[in-house]
């Protein structure tokens, strides 16, 4: 559900969505994050890049909450690899070229 929610293009960019992007994103680090199990499953359902596709076209409001939630799930030993091998679909850029963006 949460991966789903995130895929919405709407949700990062839209003023009339900005709240439930903050909901989508608590949700995501009150019951998923610190979950190892639960980690694992976002994980596999390519939940790390939703929230790396997410933070690209999110407005600011949302950037904060959402690297926080993308350095603790890149505490996962699983997840290093996933995001070494992700480059966002609209520019190209890998996933360390996004954050020294965003810096």
């Amino acid at each position: 559900m949460i991966v789903n929610s995130l895929k919405n293009p709407n949700l990062g960019t839209s003023a009339r969505y900005a709240l439930y992007a903050m909901s989508i994103l608590d949700c995501l680090w009150n019951s998923i994050l610190g979950n190892r199990k639960s980690e694992t499953s976002l994980i596999d359902a390519e939940g790390l890049y939703v929230l790396l596709e997410f933070l690209e076209t999110c407005d600011d409001i949302h950037k904060k909450l959402t690297l926080s939630c993308l350095s603790f799930l890149i505490e996962n030993p699983k997840a290093i690899p996933y995001f070494c091998d992700w480059n966002s679909g609209r520019t190209m850029i890998n996933a360390t070229q996004l954050l020294i963006k965003i810096y």
